[in-house]
């Protein structure tokens, strides 16, 4: 009977391989996703990991990662039509190629994560215990190069923008927050006022920045080698956050981005250690309210992530008579209040405008736009959408990866009776043309779950001159370092290399949270998905962004990967009492 299963495993193992070879050595058009990568390097790969599974008893018995491993076959196989023809008529088109395309990548995926919780299961960890610092100092270490090469500093878009607000170039907005703002202008104050110099102010900021974010990867690193985490995963961890070009890239960068990811790992990181302990100190108090509050004062989107998921945790602490209900209801209650104040007082005492409505309807509007431009409306539906959008520049404006130009139609003379109207039409049409409404709203979210994946729309580096600084000239001016450019068409030129594409496009740290979030309710280890919550929620966020795969919205899923991975060995190691 044994020798008649280990043929059978045996058989299937083959069967597998030879489905995910033929798979990946096949292309929906002529410029496959990974290329020379996908037909060199994984077909390799693949023996090897297939020939690992031979060792692992139940090896096809994880049916849940069955379902994950589909998922992501078949957001690869969407994402190479859409990547190449913006719909899916390039599955269409080959249906048989399409589907083989798509049954060879399942049992790959599945492999590769069904290999990851075997590593996971190690008990190795480290022998000896590293202060945070030591952690912090290896990091910061590793960023020199590129601090050096961008100095003093580069300055993103929407930081121009509030530069010239706090110069009273262009009136206050709430578009960008004006807490970040505030810190902009801080640092101006600082750099301008006393050293007569905007290169001092872009500098101290993104050195106070850079120090803080290192301290934070060196606490995370630290924590992810205490309490059963594998030693190679403390290691691969460290090496993330030193190596990872996104970082330091980010770290030297005047950006609203950066902060607000601080700020939810931060609120994770706290989460993580009140649910372990099941006790609040005064410090967890504290630092949960001001973690929580920085989340919803860096970004506008942040309202929403910060009260859900202390709501949640304070039902869940509730329902659990645990006693960090008291330090959950102080930060909640706190939020509220901040919230309160700072749209009913601080912004109209500012005088500032207000947050545009279009900034939370990037889905809706290019779902409309996308039913306007390849079908036909009738005359109560074009009444009702030329209302607030033209309907006649729709079809020129609709770009599927990005909702911008659609937006900035939107008529801000609507009444409040049009908008109702338009929203009206818009359920009726996604009722009629669902294909349609699911094709928009993929068209401009795939790249966050896709591994690869690099937009053309937006910069993936924010890196070299940004914005337009003539405005700026006369009253803050700051160096553009040449050798900025010149690393900036570096990095481009990586980003044609597959395996280096993967590592710094959103795609993977996507799967990396779906993956965490499966593994944790596997396990039964639930108590793990209230520290995810930000995360998640973080992700939700960006698959209804207005860029599709736009690397700094993911900035808070790339900063929370190596948690995610802790947070699933350590659900992996709990729930398997071999590996305690």
């Amino acid at each position: 009977m044994d020798n008649r299963r280990a043929v059978g495993k045996a058989a299937l193992l083959i069967i597998c391989w030879g489905f995910s070879f033929a798979a990946v050595s096949i292309s929906l058009a002529e410029e496959g996703f990974f290329s020379f990568f996908m037909q060199v390097f994984v077909p390799i790969a693949l023996i090897f990991g297939y020939l690992a599974m031979w060792r692992i008893p139940g090896a096809f018995g994880k049916w849940p990662l069955w379902i994950l491993a589909a998922f992501f076959a078949a957001v690869v196989t969407l994402s190479a039509s859409f990547d190449q023809v913006g719909s899916v008529s390039l599955i269409t088109g080959q249906k048989w190629k399409a589907l083989f395309y798509f049954l060879g990548r399942v049992p790959a995926f599945y492999m590769a994560m069904l290999l990851l919780w075997q590593a996971m299961k190690n008990h190795r960890m480290l022998t000896k215990e590293y202060p945070a610092w030591a952690y912090a100092l290896v990091i910061f270490i590793c960023w020199l190069p590129y601090l050096i090469t961008v100095w003093p500093g580069t300055v993103s878009n929407d930081s121009i923008t509030q530069l010239m607000q706090v110069f009273g170039l262009e009136p206050l907005s709430n578009a960008n927050p004006l807490f970040q703002t505030g810190l902009i202008r801080v640092f101006t104050l600082i750099g301008q006022g006393i050293f007569g110099s905007g290169d001092v102010s872009v500098a101290l900021y993104i050195l106070v920045q850079g120090l803080l974010m290192a301290w934070l990867f060196g606490s995370m690193v630290a924590m992810t080698a205490k309490g059963g985490t594998p030693a190679w995963l403390t290691l691969l961890s460290l090496l993330f956050y030193a190596l990872c070009p996104i970082f330091p890239l980010f770290a030297w960068c005047v950006g609203k981005d950066t902060n607000f990811a601080m700020a939810v790992l931060w609120l994770m990181l706290i989460i993580l250690r009140m649910t372990r302990s099941e006790q609040a100190t005064r410090r967890d108090k504290l630092s949960l309210s001001i973690a929580a509050v920085l989340c919803v004062l860096l970004r506008n989107a942040g309202i929403g992530l910060a009260i859900i998921t202390l709501t949640v945790l304070l039902i869940w602490s509730l329902r659990r008579h645990n006693a960090i209900w008291q330090g959950t209801l102080y930060a909640l209650t706190t939020v509220l209040c901040v919230v309160f104040v700072w749209h009913a007082a601080v912004i109209p005492w500012l005088e500032a405008g207000k947050s545009p409505v279009t900034e939370i309807l990037s889905a809706p509007l290019q779902q409309v736009a996308r039913v306007a431009a390849n079908e036909s409306l009738d005359d109560e539906y074009t009444e009702a959408i030329n209302a607030v959008l033209p309907v006649d520049e729709l079809k020129s404006a609709y770009i599927g990866g990005l909702s911008d130009p659609v937006k900035n139609l939107w008529l801000q003379s609507a009444t409040t009776e049009e908008k109702i109207a338009f929203f009206s039409a818009w359920l009726h049409l996604g009722l009629k043309h669902p294909v349609t409404y699911a094709s928009a709203f993929y068209h401009n979210s795939y790249g966050y779950i896709t591994p690869g994946f690099v937009s053309t729309i937006k910069p993936a580096f924010l890196l070299g001159a940004q914005g337009n600084t003539e405005k700026l000239s006369a009253k803050f001016t700051f160096t553009v370092n040449p050798r900025a450019e010149i690393m900036k068409a570096a990095l481009k030129r990586l980003l044609t290399y597959a395996p280096f594409r993967i590592l710094c496009a959103p795609g993977l740290y996507g799967w990396i949270a779906l993956f965490a979030m499966t593994i944790v309710c596997m396990t039964r280890q639930r108590r793990m998905l209230l520290c995810m919550l930000p995360v998640l929620l973080a992700l939700l966020g960006c698959l209804f962004s207005p860029v599709n795969g736009y690397f700094r919205y993911a900035m808070p899923v790339y900063f929370a990967a190596p948690l995610l991975m802790m947070l699933a060995a350590r659900a992996i190691r709990k729930s398997d009492p071999i590996a305690l």
